[in-house]
C-alpha cells in the first residue's frame, strides 16, 4: 500500500529512486518489528490476566473448603464476590 500510493511514480508497485526503495525497506523493517512487540505485549498481558484468575480461584476453594457450616460458604461467596477477578471466573 505505501509503495502504491506514497512513492513516486504513484499508482504503480514500481521504485524509481535508491532513496525511495530504503524508505521503503526501513517502513517494512519498523512494521514488522511493532507487529512483533505488539503481540509481545498481548501474550504477557493475557498471562498476568490468567495469574490473578488463578490466585482468585485458588483464594475462593481454600476458603471454601476451611468452611464447615452453609452459614461459612456464604460469607466466604460474599467476601469474595467484592473481588472483580473471583466474578469473572464465576460468570465463565
Amino acid at each position: 500500500m505505501w509503495n502504491f500510493f506514497f512513492i513516486p511514480p504513484s499508482f504503480t508497485f514500481a521504485i524509481g529512486l535508491p532513496q525511495d526503495a530504503l524508505m521503503f525497506a526501513a517502513y517494512f523493517v519498523i512494521a514488522a518489528v511493532t507487529g512483533v512487540l505488539t503481540t509481545r505485549i498481548v501474550r504477557g498481558t493475557c498471562g498476568q490476566v490468567r495469574e490473578e484468575h488463578a490466585v482468585a480461584l485458588y483464594t475462593l476453594t481454600k476458603e471454601l473448603s476451611i468452611a464447615h457450616s452453609l452459614d461459612d460458604v456464604v460469607v466466604v461467596a460474599v467476601n469474595n464476590s467484592s473481588d472483580s477477578s473471583t466474578l469473572m471466573w464465576l460468570s465463565v
